[in-house]
C-alpha cells in the first residue's frame, strides 16, 4: 500500500525528503493537479543525463522529447540552476513570484548536467500556495511538476485515485486542499521580449489574459 504523508504534518517532511534523496517519487498537489516529482539533485549520481526522468516519462506514458517543468521553493534555489531574465519585463515576472506562472529560463551548467534542461532552457515555478512552498523551501532543491496523468488524459486531483491509477509511486503527498486550477501560464524569458507559450491561469489578473498581463506591466 502506497503511504499517505499528510503535507499539513511537518513531522512527515524529513519522511518525504528521505523518499526524493533515495531517487523515488512522489505524488505532489500542486495548483492545477497533482504531480510527479522527483528530485534531479538526489537520487542515483551514476546515471547519465539523458536517464534522468526516465522513470517519469514510463509512469505518464509520455513521449521523452517533451521538456519537464520544475517546483522551487524560493528564487534563490531557481538561481542554483537558471539564470534570471535579463529584460525589464522578464524580471519583473520572475520577481512576482511566488505565482501560478512558469517561467522557461536559460539553464545553466548544473540543470544541463543533471538532465533538467530542454537545449538551453529550463521551465521553473514557484508556486504561490503557502504550505506547498514551505515543504519545497524544506527540501532545498527542485522537484519535478510534471502533471500527474497517463498522456492524453485528465490529471489527477483526488489523493485516492492518485494512488490506483499509479500503484507504483512511493508515496502519496495530501495537501488538504483539491488541486483545480486552470493550468498556469508558460512564458519564456530566455530572451529580450517574453514570449507566451501558453495562456493559462494566473493569480494577478484572473479576468485578463496572460499577454494583457505582460502588456500592462511593460
Amino acid at each position: 500500500m502506497i503511504p499517505v504523508l499528510p503535507l499539513s504534518d511537518a513531522s512527515t517532511w524529513s519522511a518525504a525528503k528521505g523518499i526524493l534523496k533515495k531517487g523515488g517519487i512522489l505524488a505532489l498537489p500542486t495548483e492545477f493537479s497533482y504531480a510527479l516529482s522527483e528530485a534531479p539533485e538526489w537520487g542515483n549520481p551514476a546515471l547519465f543525463p539523458w536517464e534522468r526522468n526516465s522513470r517519469i516519462y514510463r509512469l505518464k506514458e509520455r513521449d521523452s522529447s517533451k521538456p519537464v517543468l520544475y517546483l522551487a521553493g524560493s528564487l534563490g534555489i531557481v538561481e542554483r540552476f537558471a539564470c534570471l531574465p535579463s529584460s525589464t519585463i522578464g524580471c519583473r515576472l520572475a520577481f512576482r513570484w511566488p505565482a501560478f506562472q512558469t517561467l522557461v529560463l536559460r539553464a545553466k551548467p548544473l540543470a544541463i548536467r543533471l538532465g533538467m534542461a530542454s537545449r538551453d532552457g529550463v521551465s521553473f515555478r514557484i508556486p504561490h500556495q503557502t504550505l506547498l512552498r514551505r515543504f519545497l523551501l524544506f527540501l532545498g532543491t527542485p522537484v519535478s511538476g510534471t502533471s500527474l496523468n497517463i498522456s492524453g488524459k485528465e490529471p489527477i486531483t483526488e489523493v485516492r485515485e492518485a494512488s490506483l491509477v499509479f500503484p507504483t509511486l512511493d508515496a502519496v503527498i495530501d495537501g488538504g486542499f483539491k488541486p483545480g486550477k486552470p493550468v498556469s501560464a508558460v512564458v519564456d524569458v530566455r530572451y529580450g521580449t517574453p514570449i507566451v507559450i501558453r495562456e493559462g491561469g494566473s493569480i494577478w489578473s484572473p479576468r485578463a489574459s496572460f499577454r494583457e498581463n505582460c502588456a500592462k506591466i511593460v
